[in-house]
């Protein structure tokens, strides 16, 4: 049975009576840039963003490492995030799940990723950076564990984001790139310099709206080459396999599916990636 994008409200709907367990609000400031053409400058700043997020600590004693979570075009998705909250907080990380939509004046949809007046992954790796510097001056957080982590298109952001230097991106000078990324079915555009050791998550069975299935799995095969760069291709597997509760629902052109097998396989890969930073 094919359901359309009303069948992911229907599912985000079900979850969202609360937020995951220890999670607070939180808004700080956050820097609101653009690419430059100019050869003498990377980027033209304009007014500061308020951006917001939910904020969740671990029990015990810190400093903690900590996860900055971005978000697909499709903005939250409950049963996905608080998932994988509850997994990082239990192997002790903080997490930041940063919403790159509403400081916008934006909502949710694809569109917001597709339309001409959309949210680029370059603005969404400066919010990335701006999270991690807020991040950086708590004091439960260690500064020199912070790891970058996205879905979909919030995926694309993390390549983006570990593709340049810090300063591309608004970063003061001599700040430190992410100390690793993960990325959840991005689009495998190549990044530029990799600054730190990315796993790249996706199905075989289809993740971009712009190319086929087979297509996009041997762009993403070319990053191998990478020696910093693990992929991972899950067997069967659709965009969307971490979100209980999606069965074969169509948004744009791709299918999302909830597979379990493919979801515990990510879940291994992602503790055998950073599982390394908490003492």
């Amino acid at each position: 049975m094919h359901l359309h994008r009303l069948a992911l409200v229907a599912i985000l709907l079900a979850f969202d009576a609360q937020a995951a367990p220890r999670e607070i609000d939180v808004t700080f400031e956050g820097r609101s840039l653009q690419r430059s053409f100019n050869f003498d400058e990377l980027y033209m700043e304009g007014p500061k963003l308020q951006l917001t997020g939910r904020f969740a600590v671990p029990e015990g004693p810190g400093p903690f490492p900590a996860v900055v979570h971005l978000h697909g075009c499709e903005g939250a998705i409950p049963p996905r995030d608080e998932a994988w909250v509850e997994r990082f907080t239990s192997w002790g990380f903080a997490v930041l799940r940063l919403d790159s939509l509403g400081p916008r004046g934006k909502k949710t949809s694809v569109p917001v990723c597709m339309s001409s007046g959309g949210i680029p992954p370059f603005d969404r790796a400066v919010d990335a950076y701006s999270a991690k510097e807020w991040l950086s001056q708590r004091p439960e957080i260690d500064p020199r564990r912070i790891v970058l982590a996205g879905w979909s298109q919030g995926g694309g952001a993390v390549l983006e984001a570990l593709g340049s230097p810090p300063t591309a991106f608004g970063a003061r000078k001599g700040t430190k790139p992410f100390v690793a990324g993960i990325a959840f079915y991005p689009l495998c555009l190549s990044p530029n310099e990799v600054q730190a050791p990315i796993l790249i998550l996706i199905g075989d069975a289809g993740t971009s709206d712009l190319m086929k299935p087979v297509e996009h799995v041997n762009l993403c095969r070319q990053m191998r080459e990478h020696p910093r760069i693990r992929l991972e291709v899950l067997p069967g597997a659709h965009s969307g396999f971490d979100i209980p509760g999606a069965d074969h629902v169509i948004l744009g052109d791709r299918v999302i599916r909830h597979s379990p097998q493919a979801e515990a396989t990510a879940v291994d890969a992602v503790k055998s990636l950073i599982g390394g930073l908490v003492p």
